[in-house]
């Protein structure tokens, strides 16, 4: 017996499988730029304490 012969889908399952599938990478792009604006900011924070440490020392410019 074929094992998919025996399975019969809704004809909306392709529809639903398709709107699950969009909702993923929605959420996985969106966690992206999160982490993304995350390590943008930090950078930031990292050049500013490097240059007013360094300013402080006398090692910069």
């Amino acid at each position: 017996m074929n094992p998919q012969s025996s399975l019969t889908l809704p004809k909306s399952y392709p529809l639903l499988l398709q709107d699950i599938k969009t909702r993923i990478r929605e959420s996985q792009i969106k966690a992206a730029l999160a982490v993304n604006q995350d390590f943008a900011s930090i950078g930031g924070s990292a050049v500013k304490l490097l240059s007013v440490r360094g300013l402080k020392s006398g090692e910069v410019g």
